[in-house]
């Protein structure tokens, strides 16, 4: 977009479902990509681990795809 921002990071530990929808679907609109992640900083901090929390697919493919752009 114009501001600089390409995603929306839908996918989290602290999202609810429903959050997550809200998030899809306003990414969606606003025509950016839909990001996640599990907020993983290391062993040593406690939290899901490294890739607990991911996209769907048809997601994961869009990001790879623009990632490809640039």
């Amino acid at each position: 977009t114009r501001a600089g921002l390409d995603g929306l990071e839908a996918y989290h530990p602290e999202h609810t479902p429903d959050d997550a929808a809200r998030m899809v679907e306003t990414a969606r609109e606003l025509g950016l990509l839909v990001t996640g992640g599990s907020d993983y900083h290391g062993p040593s901090h406690p939290g899901p681990g490294l890739g607990a929390v991911g996209l769907t697919a048809a997601d994961s493919a869009l990001f790879l795809e623009a990632a490809g752009r640039r």
